[in-house]
């Protein structure tokens, strides 16, 4: 061994490249935005997290977020903002791979997460209209009709509370890059599952079990799929 040599490792590991995310003035930019957007609309979510609470435990908690209109207005904006939270977080720790759009810098990487998602709930929304429209629920009231829609909205917002305490706490605890990368996945896989079975059982009572099948598949499951394939072709 040459001890007249500095030996560094010839890869660098995650925790450098996570170092690097903030170094971008873009992302730096978007966070200060998002933390600007959080403060303006923390209120609010505080009074709406007990009406979230109670869709973790029943489906029925969905129908009834949907019976105040400046309830569901407000969900919206909180969902919003935490798409925002979500992509910033998707982008620093890799959810697509290291790999994905390696051509751009880690900067511009994080606006074309943005732009993939915005995509995802556009499609989603599309394919919602065409299959409400197409194959209409006979026996569901209009609250219900736009709680198979807006669950995944609920959730999503739980999940990302999560993720944001599960980064604090991991961070306090110096977990590996890896395995917090491999936490946030989980978190976000578990919460659309959960997403996955409320929807269901909203559907269940609302049309045959065929039926409740292939909305799952046309709304959740298809823009999903697309997301997936997006990620790993880019």
């Amino acid at each position: 061994m040459n001890f007249g040599e500095l030996h560094l490792p010839t890869k660098a590991g995650m925790d450098d490249a996570s170092l690097r995310w903030i170094d971008f003035s873009i992302n730096q930019l978007l966070i200060v935005i998002a933390v600007l957007l959080t403060l303006l609309v923390i209120l609010d979510f505080i009074r709406l997290w007990p009406m979230l609470q109670a869709c973790m435990i029943r489906a029925r908690g969905n129908i009834s977020m949907e019976h105040s209109v400046r309830q569901a207005r407000v969900r919206n904006h909180c969902a919003q903002i935490c798409l925002l939270i979500f992509c910033i977080i998707a982008s620093c720790y890799y959810f697509a791979g290291e790999e994905f759009l390696s051509q751009l810098d880690l900067g511009w990487r994080s606006l074309a997460i943005i732009g993939i998602m915005c995509g995802y709930l556009i499609l989603r929304s599309l394919i919602y209209r065409l299959v409400s429209t197409a194959w209409p629920l006979p026996r569901a009231d209009s609250e219900t009709r736009t709680a198979v829609h807006t669950a995944l909205y609920n959730y999503f917002l739980i999940a990302v509370c999560t993720m944001l305490l599960a980064i604090g706490i991991m961070s306090l605890l110096r977990v590996p890059y890896d395995a917090r990368r491999l936490g946030l996945l989980i978190i976000i896989g578990f919460f659309w599952l959960l997403s996955l079975v409320r929807t269901g059982q909203i559907l269940r009572g609302n049309c045959t079990g065929l039926g409740m099948f292939l909305y799952l598949c046309a709304l959740e499951i298809l823009p999903t799929t697309v997301l997936v394939a997006i990620a790993l072709i880019l």
